[in-house]
């Protein structure tokens, strides 16, 4: 968990200095390398270094590629592809409990995982290319021609790059203003403007609540009752209907009611977790899944919404901030399990069920980005606070940009 914290604040400035993308390649050859480490080393220091540079590895791929998915995918389908992300995730925690009854021994498990590693990394650096947006902000139009014309290869013709700045629209910003483009952010920045300061804080929390309840729930299910590989299995396979469920309510109502919705689910299921333990051991199984399926839900619609609420050169930064502080959540589990072995049995899922609850009330707070492009500069970010009391549909109303029109421009 250290490995993450220095991982989520290093992640969005050196995505933001150095690229998108040879940050998220970077990170999953270094998240591979450590634990290949881990399966050869021979002392426990070794171990300790090692699984703090992977968790740093881990946590900078996380948020580089949704900053990446947000960017890189037009606004219509970016929701969509960003739940296909984490599906793909939950698909990986499916596997773990398999491997780990077929592979007993730590370093076969830490070795197979470094090995498909590797193998992703291959058509991570063949297909992923810098993002448009990130190469507009740092006024780099020859590598944004670059870009387009290796899109336009692989599709056969030149692309049209829906609700995405082009070359066009950034000579026009640089005409407007060259120093606002290129000016880099850091993290002090998302405290200095006061709606940046109020949502980096509600989501943040926002954020460290949905990690507790996320991991309480996780690591609570070798304590459920039953054979503790098929919990583990049921805990992860439980967020494939989540994704589900994510996406057709996101689809309907936008993220902030999805995610209030979810939290609100979540609480009802981890307040009713004990009370099924004195009645039957598989009805607090089928609630603690129940709560874990709704609370993939809700960190999910985090993920999306985080990126939606910010301008393109914050993303990676709020990114960053809001993962920081949910690694206090995890963090705090194991002290807050432990009280329900020591104290009552009942404890740890009252204190994550009222965590989760102040999150609902505060998310009111934030404006809903349902029909809403992505924001690129601060003002574009402001003006989604009209819609903070509203869950209708809004259409984005920027036009596709035919590229042939900006090559000659």
């Amino acid at each position: 968990m250290l490995g993450f914290m220095v991982g989520s604040l290093a992640g969005g400035t050196l995505s933001d200095r150095l690229g998108r993308r040879p940050v998220f390649l970077t990170s999953i050859l270094l998240e591979a390398t450590s634990l290949l480490v881990v399966s050869l080393s021979s002392t426990l220091a070794t171990v300790y270094v090692s699984m703090f540079v992977m968790g740093v590895g881990m946590i900078v791929r996380g948020v580089t590629g949704m900053v990446i998915i947000n960017e890189i995918v037009p606004n219509r389908h970016r929701r969509a592809v960003g739940i296909l992300a984490m599906v793909s995730e939950s698909l990986s925690g499916t596997l773990v409990p398999l491997v780990a009854l077929l592979l007993s021994d730590w370093r076969w498990i830490s070795l197979a995982s470094s090995v498909s590693l590797f193998v992703v990394s291959f058509p991570v650096f063949i297909f992923v290319y810098e993002t448009l947006k990130w190469l507009h902000q740092t006024n780099n139009p020859g590598e944004i021609e670059k870009v387009l014309t290796k899109i336009g290869r692989i599709n056969g013709e030149k692309p049209c790059v829906e609700n995405q700045d082009t070359p066009e629209e950034t000579n026009q910003l640089t005409t407007k203003d060259t120093s606002n483009q290129t000016k880099s952010y850091n993290y002090l920045d998302l405290v200095k403007v006061d709606f940046i300061r109020r949502r980096i804080i509600i989501l943040s929390y926002a954020w460290f609540a949905a990690d507790m309840a996320f991991y309480g729930l996780t690591f609570n299910a070798n304590h459920l009752g039953g054979n503790r590989y098929i919990n583990s299995f049921l805990t992860a396979v439980v967020e494939f209907p989540s994704h589900i469920i994510c996406y057709l309510v996101v689809r309907k109502y936008g993220c902030r009611c999805s995610f209030i919705f979810s939290a609100i689910v979540t609480v009802i299921c981890m307040v009713a977790v004990p009370l099924m333990q004195q009645v039957d051991v598989w009805a607090s199984v089928a609630c603690a899944m129940l709560g874990k399926l709704f609370t993939t839900v809700g960190y999910t619609v985090l993920f999306i919404f985080t990126g939606d609420l910010f301008p393109t050169m914050m993303r990676t930064q709020a990114y960053g901030a809001c993962s920081f502080m949910a690694r206090f959540g995890s963090i705090l589990v194991p002290y807050i399990l432990f009280l329900g072995s020591t104290v009552h049995q009942s404890l740890p899922y009252v204190i994550m069920a009222t965590v989760s609850l102040f999150a609902v009330v505060a998310m009111f707070f934030l404006p809903e980005t349902k029909g809403l492009h992505l924001p690129e500069t601060l003002e574009e970010a402001r003006s989604q606070d009209r819609h903070r009391f509203q869950c209708t549909e809004r259409r984005d109303n920027r036009n596709c940009v035919n590229n042939n029109t900006v090559a000659n421009s």
